[in-house]
């Protein structure tokens, strides 16, 4: 009898869960009440001004259907306080999932519709447990050169003209704020999907906080499964996607393009310690099926660090390292640093495996440093009296077109 009344309260409960969760409507031209109760009547944008629907304080458990339009000129702070694990989702709306809400026009056109939600400055999520969801991306010529670059569900416009971003930093940045007076806390479980992030179109670096992505946890800390798929990040000055203390990140399916080098550092995948040196500040991290397409720096990914730090079970596979200069657009070369993957200033590498990853014409050989490597680098802390590297497996990795040898090298 209790096994039935334990059973018969789980059920209870998961059907009050999925009861209360509810849909709430954006759209940029509703002229209605303006209170997200249906399209019709549908907030006009995320912030604090009439008919706006306030980020600080939106409904844990509920999806925020947003349609075609421009949002958030001023920016967003996604600052909701946490409600246990419950998450909100900030979700592209489309003619096959669109909450349901009367207002609604199939086919493109109508006051509220499909198609691309552009946020004209930042995005920020510094509190838990947020989904960022623009659902699509184009499909229709079934070749991932064209299709994984256009057509996405939202995009985030990092673009002021000129080779200056609309918000210096990052375009989209998931971590504590010490404004909000969250800076001893970490933020977790942040999900973007099916976006196009558009960067300063730098061609000098001179903007040397245009990243792309930022996911940057406190002094200390670690941030917990993140994840960032699906998506088009391109034309920044510094990184596409910059990490920092992460545990449990996956990173998959990402077209990553034309990242210009800056004053700071640059690399299309930046891999940072900076906020803990000395303990294990990033592990658990899968990077795969992503193309890297010219970048400028350091390397296509590396570790960013200025003292020694720990690094444990990393897995880089079937990603495409490429350099395609009638794409770039950066004055000097691409791919002139330490080819593909640098790995330094670690104390312990415990857990590194590559595998099946392409690695093709990673430079034109014009630029200062060391023209063509396509090799996988693994540098311990040049300070550590005996650095330590176990279950290390480099594995089946194509390499095409390089102007140097090929080097899969743990340095001394």
């Amino acid at each position: 009898m209790r096994r039935i009344v334990a059973v018969l309260s789980c059920i209870l409960a998961f059907a009050t869960s999925a009861a209360f969760a509810a849909s709430h409507y954006v759209c940029s031209g509703a002229t209605g009440a303006g209170d997200g109760s249906s399209w019709t009547n549908a907030y006009t944008d995320f912030g604090t001004g009439s008919g706006k629907v306030n980020p600080s304080s939106l409904v844990r458990g509920d999806t925020y259907f947003v349609a075609a339009g421009n949002y958030t000129s001023g920016g967003v702070n996604f600052n909701t306080p946490d409600s246990g694990t419950s998450v909100i989702t900030i979700q592209a709306a489309t003619d096959a999932n669109n909450g349901g809400g009367a207002g609604w026009t199939n086919g493109g056109t109508g006051t509220c519709h499909q198609g691309q939600a552009v946020f004209t400055a930042n995005v920020s999520f510094t509190t838990d447990n947020w989904v960022f969801n623009g659902v699509y991306r184009q499909s229709s010529t079934g070749s991932h050169w064209l299709d994984w670059r256009a057509g996405y569900g939202f995009k985030v416009n990092n673009n002021a003209g000129g080779g200056n971003p609309v918000s210096p930093g990052a375009a989209i940045f998931a971590g504590p704020s010490a404004s909000s007076g969250l800076w001893a806390n970490t933020v977790n479980n942040i999900t973007i999907e099916y976006v196009e992030v558009d960067g300063s179109h730098s061609i000098t670096g001179t903007s040397n906080e245009d990243r792309g992505i930022r996911m940057n946890p406190a002094s200390g800390g670690h941030q917990l499964n993140d994840y960032v798929g699906y998506s088009y990040i391109h034309d920044t000055a510094n990184a596409a996607l910059s990490v920092d203390g992460n545990n449990g990140l996956t990173v998959e399916y990402n077209w990553m393009q034309n990242i210009v080098n800056t004053p700071d550092h640059s690399e299309e995948i930046a891999i940072e310690c900076s906020n803990a040196p000395g303990v294990s500040t990033n592990s658990n991290e899968t990077f795969r099926y992503n193309y890297l397409e010219n970048s400028q720096g350091t390397a296509y990914i590396a570790t960013v660090c200025s003292d020694e730090h720990d690094l444990t079970n990393f897995y880089f596979y079937g990603n495409v390292f490429l350099l395609n200069q009638a794409e770039g657009v950066a004055a000097v070369g691409y791919g002139n640093g330490d080819g593909a993957i640098l790995l330094d200033w670690w104390n312990t590498l415990n857990g590194l495996y590559i595998y099946n990853n392409t690695m093709s014409m990673l430079s034109n050989g014009t630029g200062s440093g060391a023209a063509g490597q396509c090799d996988i680098e693994l540098q311990p802390w040049a300070s550590a009296s005996s650095p330590t590297a176990t279950n290390i497996s480099i594995q089946n990795n194509l390499v095409y077109g390089c102007s140097q040898s090929v080097n899969h090298q743990l340095c001394p």
